[in-house]
């Protein structure tokens, strides 16, 4: 069997995640496609892809939205949505390691997923595609997948910098209070370096976003190390800040429609901005794993 190759990238919303997956997407070969997770609701909710047609329309998704995502389909599609809604939540990651999931939920599901990536594949002649949909349980759930080639990058930035960019408005992801944002940040970086130790670093790569902007070359040397591939087209792309292709992404952050080039910023406005009582309340709830992630 010709295996379907995946990056995967996961991690907390507001982290950089879509910016990586067009960092890599613009690698020849590579294919961006954004938070996969949540493509047949951008395609029942007739969304715009990123390449500016309807997803529907899209010669990416087209074909693969009429056999996957129909809403005409029936009960055996409705049946696997929701083995997809269960399988790839956060806290799935619990039933993952203890193998609590049925054999035949399991079954269904990987082959389903499956099925989504060779579609891509074969629509689109990339040898690579990358999903950007962040969540830990769909990154345990393709590590275990035997029909697909999967490595994962956990991208990590400061929670600090991460709950002062959920505070911004006009955003397509809701605000969060400080105590739920210490409740996501934790959970979601725990469960993630739960899955880099039980997978390895061959199978899971962690890079920091304060890294990837702020020291950018070596960053992205180190992603190719990981992949073992040559990234030094995408590195040319950034330093020359030639815009950069956004490839099909059906879902994801609202960068992915902007069609000026991508220029990797810093965004530390949070250490002007952020409030006394708010940089205790996260240094000292989030302490072991900034410590960890050298944050502290």
């Amino acid at each position: 069997m010709n295996r379907p190759k995946v990056i995967y990238i996961m991690g907390c919303g507001r982290s950089g995640t879509t910016i990586l997956d067009i960092i890599l997407g613009n690698h020849s070969g590579f294919l961006s496609l954004g938070e996969l997770n949540n493509a047949m609701d951008a395609w029942n909710k007739k969304r715009i892809c990123s390449c500016g047609v309807p997803v529907r329309q899209c010669r990416i998704w087209k074909n693969v939205g009429n056999i996957c995502f129909r809403s005409d389909s029936g009960a055996e599609l409705y049946k696997i949505a929701k083995y997809q809604n269960d399988i790839e939540r956060q806290v799935s990651i619990i039933k993952h390691i203890l193998g609590l999931y049925h054999p035949s939920m399991i079954h269904a599901y990987h082959s389903y997923i499956y099925n989504i990536f060779r579609l891509l594949k074969e629509s689109s002649s990339a040898k690579t595609i990358i999903d950007s949909s962040k969540s830990v349980g769909r990154a345990l759930a393709l590590l275990k997948n035997a029909k697909i080639d999967v490595q994962i990058i956990h991208l990590v930035r400061d929670p600090r910098g991460v709950y002062f960019s959920f505070q911004k408005k006009n955003l397509i992801t809701p605000t969060k209070n400080i105590w739920s944002l210490v409740v996501y940040w934790n959970s979601v970086n725990f469960l993630a370096s739960l899955a880099r130790l039980r997978f390895g670093d061959k199978k899971v790569l962690r890079i920091r976003y304060e890294d990837l902007i702020s020291n950018t070359d070596k960053t992205i040397d180190k992603i190719a190390d990981f992949i073992k591939e040559d990234l030094s087209d995408v590195k040319i792309k950034l330093k020359d800040e030639v815009s950069m292709e956004r490839g099909h992404l059906a879902s994801g952050n609202r960068i992915r429609k902007q069609k000026i080039s991508l220029k990797l910023q810093p965004d530390f406005e949070w250490i002007k901005r952020l409030k006394f009582h708010q940089r205790i309340i996260l240094a000292t709830h989030c302490f072991p794993l900034m410590k960890a992630y050298r944050y502290i």
